[in-house]
């Protein structure tokens, strides 16, 4: 078994803003203004070139949400040919916010309760989990 990182792509996970990033494509910046010591913030994983499945790698990069955190409206970011079906929110416990059928661009949360949420985006490519703070 061969265990060089020639045939293999380094992804780093920001568990903070739940981004998964190829690092042989660009490097990764984040701001650390306010940042106290964290070592679960970053995970950093390999994939075997010849076994990865494209997709499935990129689809958490498929779509950006921002702001983050936001007070109000919170807008999707889709590229290449991502297309939204659902948004299903969830608060931190799991409990089932709302529940958004067909594309969207953004969505107004300005009347949730501030705190964490997760949103589910289901696409055409799969599914992506977001988290998003609400301040």
């Amino acid at each position: 078994m061969n265990n060089s990182l020639e045939n293999k792509t380094i992804f780093l996970k920001d568990n903070l803003l739940n981004i998964v990033h190829d690092l042989s494509q660009s490097n990764y910046s984040f701001d650390v203004s306010g940042i106290v010591e964290d070592n679960t913030r970053f995970e950093l994983f390999f994939r075997n070139n010849s076994l990865s499945n494209e997709e499935e790698l990129f689809a958490n990069n498929s779509i950006k949400v921002f702001p983050n955190p936001s007070n109000s409206l919170v807008y999707f970011e889709i590229t290449n040919s991502t297309i939204i079906k659902e948004i299903v929110v969830y608060d931190i416990n799991g409990k089932l916010i709302n529940k958004y059928t067909g594309s969207h661009q953004s969505i107004d949360i300005s009347k949730y309760a501030n705190g964490v949420y997760l949103f589910k985006i289901k696409t055409n490519n799969g599914s992506v989990n977001k988290k998003i703070m609400k301040k």
